[in-house]
């Protein structure tokens, strides 16, 4: 049940992040461009395509090595384009992370943290206590996204 809201939530993100993406006009489309390839990873790894019936090429890239390799592949350009624009893009970056929507992405991956410290703990309810934290911080990750697609923030 909390990982199905997991994903919901995580779609929703990733469908809004790309339609940010697509906008011509905003100035702040690169952090938008992270985040949807960070939220196809967090995708990838929440929902377990070995149990669909898919080809095996597609469980290969969309799970393990496949999947790091796959977003590193992704997330290599986009950066190397932002280190390349540098004086473009630091100070873009450095007021995403001191607004509401830089706020939300801190606290989103510090709740993330905390939850996989649950992960391998034996407690009764580590599971619940873990995807509890996941479904917060994802939940953080929305409001993060939800803000940025009201309004653009500009240097």
């Amino acid at each position: 049940m909390l990982e199905s809201a997991q994903v919901c939530l995580l779609l929703l993100s990733l469908i809004i992040t790309i339609y940010i993406a697509l906008d011509r006009v905003r100035e702040d489309k690169i952090i938008s461009i992270v985040l949807s390839i960070t939220l196809f990873g967090i995708l990838l790894r929440e929902i377990d395509i070995e149990d669909f019936n898919v080809p095996m090429w597609v469980v290969a890239i969309g799970s393990g090595v496949g999947r790091t390799l796959l977003l590193s592949i992704m997330l290599a350009p986009v950066l190397l384009f932002m280190i390349v624009k540098y004086q473009q893009y630091y100070d873009l970056v450095k007021k995403y992370f001191l607004s509401q929507v830089g706020l939300s992405l801190v606290l989103s991956f510090c709740l993330l943290l905390i939850g996989s410290m649950f992960e391998h703990e034996y407690l009764l309810s580590r599971t619940l206590i873990e995807e509890s934290f996941e479904l917060i911080a994802y939940g953080l990750f929305f409001r993060a996204v939800f803000i940025m697609s009201q309004s653009e923030i500009k240097v």
